[in-house]
């Protein structure tokens, strides 16, 4: 959208909202959040095509960085939705539970101002359990999951 189709992880946002499902009261809020991404994105567009172009030597204004900012965190939420899409429940269950993508997406929302959507507790209990699993094992708290030497 702002890249005129040459950034796929952007466009692949309104595409992963529109599937994403509402059954249970963590799936409505991951939707809610994925939709308010896809709102942040029109915006910054908008707001985008509004600013002056870079001058001669490259100098922007200020404006250009704040929105700059604004869409790394909606790249980021775009790409939290991909990798919980195309998560598989039997190489990594936690990764397939939507909470863990509610949480992360409720954090990038915060950081864009989006604060009227409340997290289920069950959200943070599950990441939480998943920590304390990790911490145990131990593994390490990336996507990976990877055993820790030691």
């Amino acid at each position: 959208m702002l890249t005129d189709g040459r950034d796929s992880l952007s466009a692949s946002l309104p595409a992963a909202v529109a599937q994403l499902p509402a059954g249970d009261p963590v799936q409505r809020v991951l939707r809610t959040l994925g939709e308010r991404m896809v709102d942040e994105l029109r915006d910054l567009r908008g707001r985008v095509l509004a600013l002056e172009p870079p001058g001669p030597q490259g100098t922007v204004s200020p404006a250009w960085f704040a929105l700059t900012d604004r869409y790394v965190l909606v790249l980021a939420a775009a790409a939290v939705l991909g990798v919980w899409r195309h998560s598989d429940a039997l190489s990594d269950p936690f990764l397939a539970d939507p909470a863990w993508a509610a949480a992360a997406l409720h954090r990038i929302a915060g950081r864009l101002g989006i604060r009227d959507v409340d997290l289920p507790e069950e959200c943070l209990s599950r990441v939480h359990r998943e920590v304390l699993t990790r911490f145990r094992d131990p593994h390490g708290f990336d996507l990976y999951n990877l055993p820790l030497a030691g």
